[in-house]
This record gives structure tokens, C-alpha cells and sequence, in this order.
């Protein structure tokens, strides 16, 4: 066939395939496959984990009501008689504690069109919490009796054990794998009291109100689960098929536990007579938890054509996440709790009867008798900025560089005392409202290195660690009320000839350097911006400032001289939300 013939048969078929194809049946028409959405997990179904974390217990605590029946003039310790001028009552002791937390939860979700959700949860967390104030068996006194003595043989504690909850959660999708919750409900929660009269017997030291032989018992505990309300919030990530990660904050308030303690004086001869105190004990808690659950149904499945952080609807292929590698800016919020304790390891006194009022071999004998210290443990909301750089080195490994900077105004006070306890025959510890001993810790920071694993594209499981620096003040009060006939003077009140201590309130501040470690989940919400929830731990080792009081007018160089050890370590639990570059 000649070329020319060739060209025209082509030309022929090209001019009337159109038309041939017009009159064929519209079903006879070819068409391009359309691109099929691929199946998006579903978040309904029911679900049973395991969490691990913290429990911080802020106590409160207030002795509300004291009386002797049958000793005058003891009887009506908090009316008119005590309590007053001439014998005030301190105002109450914090007991404040920090637990790790374990708790098994189990919910049922519905999951209600794109992007909503509804669920029903419930847990049991174990977390063994307690803090022991030295030197009383009551929070606080009368100053003249002894019901705040100062002495190492009491004691008084308040105990957090197993705690559960019964809540609602409303959750929003982002993304077909993401899920941003707030929850909340009733809780339970189980308190003990333990109250510890000293019994020691006469000749050893002081022998205080529950000398052996006398009001008896000596130690008192009393328990009760309390039901209060709890709220939060919380973020969750489907890591593999079924599996879902979470990270979660919740507060709960248990409102006020009043126990009464009754003890029997049984003195051979002496009429039946009682000693009863009643304390307030208010309670609240801040959870921290990260945890773990399997979902059940096929719908919680995780598609290997839908990539994690995709919209929830596709109409043409999907294009990856952005990687991982740039800049960050973020904004986080949260708890620090800060775990003090404190201890008096050196006092003299170069003027006084007793130059050395601890016992100069630094143990605590029948002339010395020391209290260990008091706990001031405390827990504040915290903000704090961050920025960063992360380097995806691999498609499920990435490296980062984080700084931070946290805000927490915290702090706690025992009354009573302007150290943290001494032995108990000098007025060092007395028992008088005047006295008090704070310490607070306000600002942090940190430096730290990340590493992190990516389980799917748009999901982050990171640890890090680094230095941390804190804000520290400690804050010593001595009271100046003058010697009478009816007290027991303040340590810095009047002596006899005029003599007097000073300055009566001494402020020690510091800048403390440690370090820190932790972990986290984050996770991808939209373009440029991620959420996290992260838990670190610090330490900061121990500060020993020493405050010196001087003696005037008479008493020429004569000098006070204290020194204590705080031993400073904190949480941080923080929900952040940060914009990538």
C-alpha cells in the first residue's frame, strides 16, 4: 500500500470515530476509574487500657476544735482560755504529697458523624501518697500546752491510697487518627489521718501530753473515702491497628474531711476524763497519665493508602505530611509540683546557756531530742513557651534540640517554727503562730535534647533530657512577742535585760542547677500545628543557706546562727499546642 493511501485511511478513521462513537450506547462509553477514598478508622466501639503517672495530694489541714473534759485548766483548749493573746494557736500545717500513679480504665466511645465523639470511661489508679509532720500529733495548737510540743515523738499524717472515677468525654477529630477530649465526673477517693501522741515516759527529755500512762491511745488513725468531681482533658493517637496512645490531665476536688479523736485519760486514781481534737482536712488532687488501650471492632484500623493526619474525606490521592525537619514555636500549660524536704543540720548560739543547741556530737539524745524536719511539698499551674528544632534523620527517627521556660508561683509554710525543726528544749520550736518557715520556688527553665520515633507520619513518641535551672526562696519568720508569766516567749521576743534577736524575718533566694528527663507524645493536627502532652522529672540537689541573728542591746557579739538543708526535686505534667515552620 502506498504511503499516500496509508495517510488517508488514517485520516478517514481519525475524522470518523467521533462520530461512531456518538452513536453507540451511552453504556458502550469508556470511562476513567474514579480514585476510591480509601476506609477511614472508626472511633466507636468499646476499649480497655492501662495508664501510668502521677497523683500530686494537696492537703490542707486546720485544728478546729480541742478539749479536755475534767482538767481545768485545760478544758476548752480553743476558747477563751487558749487561743488568745496570751496563748495563740498556730493556724494549720500543709501535708501535701506526691505518688506514681497505676490505673487500669476501660470506656465505650460513639463516635457521631466526621469529626465528634462521645464516650463513657471509667479507672481505679493505686498511688500510695503521705506526708508526716514532725513535732505534732494535731496541725497545730495552743503555744502554752502540748498539743503542739515540739517534741520528736509525735507526729501527724495524712495518707492518699487508691483512688477511681466515673466520667463523660466529648472529643473532637482533627484527623481520622487524632482525638483532642475534655472529660469529666464523679470520684473517690481513700484518706487516712494518722495522729501520734507522743508516750514517751517521764525522765526522757520532755515527755509531752501522752506520757506513757496517761491519755492513751497514743497513736490514732482514721480512714474514709471521700466522693468528690473531677475535670480535664486529654489527647489521643491511633498508633497501630486497635491501638491508641494517650497522654491526659485531670483536676479533683474532694472538699472537707473532719475526723474526731478521742483519748481516754487513765491515770490511776483520776476521774475519766477525755482529750478530743477535731481537724479539717480538705483535699484536691492533680493527675497526670499517660497510657495505652486496645479498641475492639475492625473499624479502629489503620488503612496502609490513608496516611495518618489525612482530612477525613478524599476525593483524589493523598499527599504525605509535611516532614518533620524545621523550627517550632509552642505554648504549654500544665502543673509543676515541687518536692522539699527540709532539715536543720546546724544551730548555735555563742552567747546562750547552751552554746550548741544541737548535741555537739550531731545526734539527738535524751538532752537533745531533734525533730527530722518538716515536708513542703507544693503543686501550682504552670505556663510555659517553648521553641525547638527537630531533624528528621530517617522516615521513623528524628532528633531535636528544646528550650523552655516555665512560670509557677508555689510555696508552702509550716507554723510554729522558723526552722524546720530542732530539738525540743530550746524555743526554737515552740509551737507559737508568730514562727513560720516557707519555701517557695517561682520560675524554671531548661535545655534539652529529644530523640524521637515517628509510628506513623503525622504521629511523634519522643523522650529528652537535659539541664534545668529553678527559682528557689526560703523564708524564716522568728517572733517577737516578750516573755510573761502566761507564754512561752518567742525565740526572738525580749529576754530578761532587754536582750533581743535580729532580724526577725531573714529571706534566703537562689538560682538552682540540675537536671531533667522525660517523655512525650505529639502529634500532627493540621498543617504547621502540633499538639503534645509531655511528662518530665528534675532534680536539683540540695541548698544549704545559713541566716544569722544578732543579739541586742546587751548582749554584745552574741549571734544566732542556723543552717539548713532543702532538698528540692519536681514534676512537670504540660499539654502544649506549637506552630511549625
Amino acid at each position: 500500500m502506498s504511503k499516500f493511501r496509508k495517510s488517508s485511511l488514517a485520516l478517514m478513521a481519525l475524522i470518523a470515530g467521533p462520530a461512531a462513537a456518538a452513536d453507540l450506547p451511552a453504556e458502550s462509553v469508556y470511562k476513567a476509574p474514579s480514585v476510591a477514598a480509601a476506609p477511614l478508622p472508626s472511633w466507636t466501639g468499646f476499649y480497655l487500657g492501662l495508664g501510668l503517672g502521677t497523683r500530686s495530694s494537696v492537703v490542707d489541714t486546720a485544728l478546729t476544735a480541742a478539749s479536755d473534759s475534767g482538767l481545768a485548766p485545760f478544758s476548752d483548749l480553743m476558747g477563751a482560755s487558749y487561743c488568745n493573746a496570751q496563748s495563740p494557736c498556730t493556724s494549720g500545717e500543709p501535708v501535701d504529697s506526691l505518688a506514681f500513679r497505676l490505673s487500669p480504665y476501660a470506656g465505650y466511645n460513639w463516635q457521631m458523624g466526621a469529626q465528634w465523639l462521645v464516650g463513657l470511661e471509667g479507672d481505679f489508679g493505686w498511688a500510695k501518697g503521705g506526708r508526716t509532720l514532725s513535732g505534732m500529733f494535731v496541725p497545730g495548737g495552743a503555744a502554752s500546752n502540748n498539743l503542739f510540743s515540739g517534741y520528736a515523738w509525735d507526729s501527724y499524717a495524712v495518707n492518699t491510697t487508691w483512688d477511681a472515677s466515673l466520667r463523660g468525654r466529648l472529643g473532637w477529630l482533627p484527623s481520622p487518627t487524632l482525638l483532642l477530649y475534655a472529660t469529666g465526673g464523679a470520684t473517690w477517693l481513700h484518706v487516712e489521718q494518722a495522729s501520734v501522741c507522743s508516750g514517751s515516759p517521764l525522765g526522757v527529755g520532755n515527755p509531752g501530753l501522752c506520757l506513757a500512762g496517761f491519755f492513751a491511745p497514743g497513736p490514732i488513725v482514721d480512714a474514709t473515702t471521700r466522693t468528690g468531681w473531677t475535670v480535664g482533658a486529654g489527647l489521643e493517637a491511633l498508633v497501630w491497628d486497635h491501638w491508641v496512645a494517650r497522654a491526659e490531665y485531670r483536676y479533683a476536688d474532694y472538699g472537707t474531711w473532719s475526723p474526731t479523736d478521742t483519748r481516754t485519760f487513765t491515770f490511776p486514781g483520776s476521774p475519766t476524763t477525755f482529750l478530743t481534737t477535731t481537724t479539717d482536712v480538705h483535699l484536691h488532687t492533680h493527675t497526670a497519665t499517660f497510657g495505652m488501650a486496645y479498641t475492639f471492632g475492625d473499624g479502629s484500623r489503620l488503612s496502609a493508602d490513608t496516611p495518618a493526619g489525612a482530612p477525613m474525606y478524599v476525593k483524589a490521592p493523598l499527599a504525605a505530611p509535611a516532614p518533620w525537619t524545621g523550627p517550632y514555636v509552642g505554648l504549654g500549660l500544665g502543673t509543676r509540683t515541687s518536692v522539699v524536704d527540709t532539715t536543720l543540720i546546724a544551730a548555735t548560739d555563742t552567747g546562750a546557756f547552751d552554746p550548741n543547741l544541737l548535741d555537739p556530737s550531731g545526734s539527738c539524745t535524751s538532752t537533745a531530742l531533734c525533730i527530722p524536719g518538716q515536708p513542703l511539698d507544693s503543686t501550682a499551674l504552670r505556663l510555659s513557651p517553648y521553641l525547638g528544632f527537630d531533624w528528621q534523620s530517617a522516615p521513623q527517627w528524628l532528633m531535636g534540640l528544646e528550650g523552655d521556660w516555665g512560670w509557677a508561683k508555689s510555696g508552702r509554710s509550716v507554723s510554729g517554727m522558723f526552722v524546720p525543726g530542732t530539738n525540743s528544749l530550746t524555743a526554737l520550736v515552740n509551737g507559737r503562730p508568730e514562727n513560720s518557715y516557707t519555701v517557695d520556688t517561682g520560675w524554671d527553665a531548661s535545655l534539652r535534647a529529644r530523640v524521637g520515633w515517628l509510628p506513623s507520619p503525622a504521629l511523634l513518641l519522643y523522650t529528652t533530657g537535659g539541664a534545668a535551672w529553678l527559682s528557689v526562696e526560703q523564708a524564716s519568720v522568728c517572733g517577737a512577742v516578750p516573755q510573761s508569766f502566761f507564754n512561752n516567749r518567742d525565740y526572738c521576743g525580749p529576754l530578761l535585760f532587754g536582750r533581743m534577736y535580729g532580724p526577725s524575718a531573714i529571706s534566703d533566694t537562689t538560682v538552682r542547677a540540675g537536671w531533667t528527663v522525660g517523655g512525650g507524645l505529639e502529634a500532627m493536627l493540621w498543617d504547621h500545628w502540633m499538639a503534645r502532652g509531655e511528662y518530665r522529672y528534675a532534680d536539683f540537689g540540695t541548698w544549704s543557706p545559713t541566716d544569722v541573728r544578732t543579739c541586742s542591746p546587751t548582749c554584745a557579739a552574741t549571734a544566732l546562727t542556723t543552717t539548713t538543708d532543702i532538698r528540692i526535686r519536681t514534676h512537670t505534667a504540660t499539654l502544649g499546642l506549637a506552630y511549625k515552620f
